[in-house]
């Protein structure tokens, strides 16, 4: 009995050790706090609500310049603040796989989610999709799913409502639209493509779009400005043309994209050895990167980082910027292959959306928190009036 008691004491005390020990190549690396033997760091996730632990998460990345340890387990997590350093990840062909936890995402196997090879077989599949040409095939079905959004809204009376009801069912339309029973579709998994392109992402956007524009009154004025500027006919002919005249809108969009990514953090998985700030990285080393906290960088966006504001994105002072500070579509080879067609979707449905309503809301700035998850999510709904236009 002693000597299995002896036994089971050893087998428990070399975990713990090996728990203990630290990886040689982690020596320098600064640690995360609160971090306790065995547990790690834990204690940031048990008890704490999602707002609480997405804004401790965010909270270590501004702490850390460069890299950080982060344990919640028996491996590592590395987190990478400093631009240089996300490039260096973003754009190495070690760096392409997702690591192990994507796989329980509820956004599935999409392109944003999709394993090393799943993804290169994918990207091939769809990278015809978004040309010029094609997305101006798309613009026709895009305006007739937001005319329908449009009169979903009026319908409703000027009463509050959560916009994201509305803009959900209207971007799954949208995506099905511009996919089901186009020619450039026919030689892929249509099916995966649509998991890709996840809907939620645009509907997401936009609804954060609406949000912004009824807490910021004047910034809604100067959009609905250039809006009927530029489209002056009850019933305006959009074209690639007009929507790239959009200045002030694609400005609100870039900065709206700036303080709310919609995917706030992304992994990558080193799937051999892997050198980044002088340190020799093992195989399967996993790397965390947050959007949500670079794009609030003070070394990068001043000192009112975190203050909303779309003149950040014109004229000069769009390309004073570090290449890789700015990344709501991510970076490198896995960047969001739909950028451009995102883009294009949220200019038409704010044309329409801009032209017929004014935008009110009943929350303020205040309100504006969101919680950990896959894609960025507001704690409140986002509760928007749409008041019809004369």
């Amino acid at each position: 009995m002693f000597s299995i008691c002896l036994l089971g004491a050893t087998v428990l005390f070399l975990l713990y050790w090996k728990l203990l020990k630290v990886p040689s190549y982690l020596i320098g690396i600064p640690r995360a706090q609160p971090w306790y033997p065995v547990l790690g760091n834990a204690l940031l996730l048990m008890g704490k609500s999602p707002e609480t632990f997405f804004n401790a998460v965010n909270a270590l990345f501004a702490r850390h310049d460069r890299l950080f340890q982060l344990w919640f387990g028996p491996r590592p997590v590395i987190g990478v603040s400093h631009p240089d350093l996300v490039e260096k990840v973003l754009t190495s062909a070690t760096c392409l796989e997702k690591p192990y936890f994507y796989r329980f995402s509820r956004v599935d196997q999409g392109l944003w989610a999709a394993s090393k090879t799943l993804w290169q077989s994918q990207r091939k599949a769809v990278n015809a999709a978004f040309s010029t040409r094609v997305l101006n095939d798309f613009i026709p079905t895009i305006n007739e799913c937001t005319e329908n959004l449009i009169s979903q809204l009026t319908s409703v009376d000027g009463a509050e409502v959560n916009v994201l009801d509305y803009a959900i069912p209207c971007a799954l339309k949208m995506v099905c639209g511009t996919t089901l029973g186009n020619s450039v579709f026919e030689s892929s998994d249509v099916e995966e493509f649509i998991k890709s392109f996840n809907s939620e992402t645009t509907a997401y956007t936009i609804a954060n779009a609406c949000l912004l524009l009824a807490l910021n009154p004047d910034i809604q004025h100067k959009l609905h400005s250039e809006i009927t500027q530029i489209f002056r006919n009850a019933h305006p002919d959009i074209s690639s043309q007009s929507l790239s005249s959009l200045h002030e809108t694609e400005s609100f969009l870039k900065e709206l994209l700036r303080l709310y990514p919609i995917a706030p953090m992304i992994a990558r998985e080193t799937v051999e050895s892997f050198e980044l700030d002088g340190v020799r990285f093992p195989k399967g080393t996993i790397f965390l990167l947050n959007f949500y906290q670079l794009h609030r960088r003070q070394d990068l966006w001043g000192a009112d980082s975190t203050r909303f504001d779309p003149d950040r994105f014109c004229g000069e002072r769009s390309n004073e910027q570090h290449s890789f500070a700015y990344l709501p579509f991510s970076g490198g080879p896995r960047n969001c292959i739909g950028h451009r067609y995102a883009m294009m979707t949220l200019k038409i449905m704010l044309v329409h959306l801009l032209r017929n309503f004014k935008l009110i809301t009943s929350l303020t700035m205040e309100d504006v928190k969101f919680k950990f998850a896959m894609l960025l999510t507001l704690m409140p709904e986002h509760s928007i009036r749409f008041e019809r236009r004369n």
